[in-house]
């Protein structure tokens, strides 16, 4: 006996069965959930009245590529919203300029000025914090 008609009733199955489920419709879906993600965390850094946090972690996948990610704090109706911002591939090296243009580039894509990150969270690697050339001494430039 099918598992769905077990659990759910023939007249879900029948139901479920019209749901077209090709690979161009799952990749669309997910294309479209990411996007309305994405414009969602975008409105809330724009509409918040306080300066955001932006949190960083650069690490080596097995592959030996570096990864970027980057997760944001914001105000949103009087509460503090933590949100995914972006995973990237660094495509040189894990060095702060590198990831400094990384984060440059994807805040001015959404349109929104770097002026507007208030702190900014790492795990402390010397890329990272390096007092000349970090990634947070080019933030404080």
């Amino acid at each position: 006996m099918d598992m769905v008609k077990i659990v759910t009733g023939d007249e879900a199955e029948k139901k479920l069965q019209q749901i077209p489920l090709s690979n161009d419709v799952i990749s669309t879906r997910i294309s479209d959930i990411s996007e309305d993600s994405l414009d969602q965390a975008f409105s809330g850094i724009k509409a918040s009245p306080v300066e955001i946090s932006i949190q960083l972690d650069e690490s080596t996948d097995v592959s030996n590529c570096s990864q970027l990610i980057v997760m944001v704090r914001h105000v949103k109706d009087k509460s503090v919203v933590k949100d995914f911002l972006f995973c990237a591939s660094l495509k040189t090296a894990t060095t702060a300029i590198d990831v400094f243009e990384l984060v440059k580039s994807f805040f001015s894509d959404i349109g929104t000025d770097l002026q507007m990150i208030g702190s900014v969270c790492t795990d402390g690697a010397p890329s990272m914090l390096g007092n000349r050339s970090g990634f947070a001494a080019l933030m404080k430039r």
